[in-house]
């Protein structure tokens, strides 16, 4: 694989609408395949993420996040702000000394993101996505680095299916990327005219069971990886505690064993 997607694969995570609840639990509940409210989740993949710990408030959303170095040393803290409609609004990001190093804030237009700013430390917006929604979908991101347009992202759906095109500042097409979800925020095929990922997910659970040319993360998000070079196809196996939460996946090559992400789960 030799570039897939990168900047449609960015907005992507932007395409869905809001934090909309999924079968009755919350989306953050939803993302990290947990089917039921908890107090908290520690996960543990050392060789492909840092350690952390969720923990989440009683709505079910995330209310903070500490992250772990890897000596065991706390490294960072995010902080998540809610408004009245339970809305995210801030998240803050702070170093083990507890200074706060870099912050996100969302606008709102109803239940869809119209504008989200990324700070760094001197309070400097550093990233800036600004979105228009039809009411169903959010339809055009307009991406900006340090106060500087550098791409708008157009998405047209049909179903559950997208078309997402991604033009510089002059209105050339960057490149064209076609999605199809298993669900909400669940993309299962992402393809360009040269590439393609995909992701088979398990239809009760809605658990990945395989990947190709592309491997999840802790969160299910897609991610790209060398290994993938010559190892594109993935199998992902699962262990589960009495309530039926996933407590150990494996990530196999083949019949290879490539990571195991284990996850200690507070109700």
């Amino acid at each position: 694989m030799k570039r897939l997607i990168p900047l449609a694969a960015a907005v992507l995570i932007r395409a869905c609408s809001a934090n909309a609840p999924a079968e009755g639990l919350s989306s953050d509940l939803v993302r990290f395949g947990l089917n039921r409210p908890v107090k908290s989740l520690s996960v543990s993949m050392p060789e492909r993420e840092f350690d952390y710990t969720v923990r989440f408030n009683g709505d079910g959303r995330i209310a903070s996040v500490d992250e772990f170095a890897e000596d065991g040393s706390l490294a960072g803290t995010e902080e998540y702000v809610y408004d009245d409609e339970g809305r995210l609004v801030h998240m803050y990001h702070t170093d083990n000394d507890g200074q706060i190093d870099s912050s996100m804030s969302c606008e709102y237009d109803g239940q869809f993101i119209s504008r989200q700013e990324y700070k760094g430390m001197n309070n400097d917006i550093q990233h800036c996505f600004e979105n228009d929604n039809d009411g169903e979908h959010i339809i055009t991101t307009r991406y900006y680095l340090e106060n500087e347009l550098r791409f708008v992202s157009r998405k047209a759906y049909e179903g559950l299916d997208m078309t997402e095109t991604v033009c510089d500042t002059t209105g050339a097409v960057l490149e064209t990327a076609y999605v199809e979800f298993f669900a909400a925020d669940k993309p299962s095929r992402i393809r360009n005219n040269e590439d393609c990922m995909s992701v088979e997910y398990d239809e009760e659970s809605g658990l990945p069971v395989a990947s190709e040319n592309c491997v999840l993360d802790s969160r299910g998000a897609l991610q790209w990886e060398e290994s993938l070079a010559s190892e594109p196809q993935r199998t992902y196996e699962y262990e589960f505690d009495r309530r039926g939460n996933w407590i150990r996946r494996t990530e196999y090559a083949g019949q290879s064993p490539k990571l195991v992400i284990t996850r200690k789960i507070r109700y």
